[in-house]
């Protein structure tokens, strides 16, 4: 495995560790306060607006990985 990939890989693999403590450790209260804010945010925006930003992360998502393995 290259290098790069391999780097790439650690820092997913160490915020999807950390965002599983942080999940642990928020109350209930915590989440749905969370839940609500970010569902207030989508209403802000347009459907098309929503689906334009999703696609354009995923193919963002897909432009790395093709980078990262090419290296």
């Amino acid at each position: 495995m290259k290098p790069e990939y391999r780097e790439y890989l650690k820092k997913i693999t160490a915020f999807n560790r950390w965002e599983t403590i942080d999940r642990r450790n928020r109350s209930v209260g915590q989440s749905l306060e969370q839940f609500v804010m970010l569902y207030d945010l989508g209403r802000y925006f347009s459907d098309d607006q929503k689906n334009r930003s999703h696609h354009e992360h995923l193919n963002k998502l897909i432009e790395v990985q093709k980078i990262l393995r090419k290296r």
